[in-house]
């Protein structure tokens, strides 16, 4: 599946939504294969990918776009998406405001991905989220809307060690439920009210395995974001 990056395009219902979910790490020129999030290495799923890139998404457009299936409530792959955004709140410290909407399926020849929004409140704060799932199920991703990344994601910026405990601490109690693999120590970099902690999604060893196909990493990171309450309340690959 050949793939070319388009910059600065708005996330809408429907396929752009699907293109929202990133299920991995990185965009890797030329050929953007994808491993699944979790770390899951044998699940054979070739992975539409996404950077979030200052003040807006950036899009994967591709030749061969999957097959879009829109859910109803009584669906039960919406109930079990709805069932997983409330295990995430209750493993993230965020509050459900409704429903889930948009819930839609997406398949191509590979794998299957799920996307929904919803609305959650982090801090006194409510906003529309974005969810990605993988074929099981599992959240792979999820952002406010809206949210615009200011911090230098990717930089370490924090020095305190007091702060840098409290802002791990948070990060490793989310991911007790998220299960993301990751590797080495964090970079923490600096928002206006919030902080960025950020991992290398894969090894110096995959990297150079990798760049030795002729595949160039370009974000080997995962990001969460961490607000002043100490709430993981995003989470995206790439930095």
């Amino acid at each position: 599946m050949k793939c070319s990056t388009v910059v600065s395009s708005p996330v809408r219902n429907g396929t752009r939504a699907y293109l929202a979910c990133m299920g991995d790490l990185a965009m890797i020129s030329d050929r953007t294969t994808q491993r699944a999030a979790t770390g899951q290495r044998g699940d054979n799923c070739l992975k539409l990918s996404i950077a979030l890139l200052a003040a807006a998404w950036a899009l994967v457009s591709c030749a061969g776009l999957p097959r879009e299936t829109a859910l109803e409530a009584k669906d039960p792959e919406a109930r079990d998406i709805d069932t997983r955004i409330d295990q995430l709140c209750q493993a993230v410290g965020g509050r459900r405001a409704g429903t889930i909407a948009n819930a839609r399926r997406y398949t191509d020849s590979d794998c299957t991905n799920y996307y929904a929004e919803a609305t959650l409140e982090f801090g006194g704060e409510p906003a529309k989220y974005h969810f990605c799932l993988d074929q099981r199920k599992r959240i792979t991703q999820f952002m406010p809307a809206d949210f615009s990344v200011y911090a230098r994601a990717g930089y370490n910026e924090v020095t305190d060690q007091q702060l840098r405990k409290k802002l791990l601490l948070a990060v490793e109690k989310a991911n007790a439920y998220l299960k993301f693999t990751y590797h080495g120590k964090a970079a923490i970099a600096r928002g206006d009210d919030y902080y960025a902690v950020a991992f290398r999604s894969i090894t110096e060893e995959e990297r150079k395995k990798l760049a030795a196909e002729g595949m160039t990493v370009l974000h080997p990171y995962v990001t969460f974001l961490v607000n002043k309450k100490n709430e993981v309340f995003g989470v995206f690959w790439g930095a």
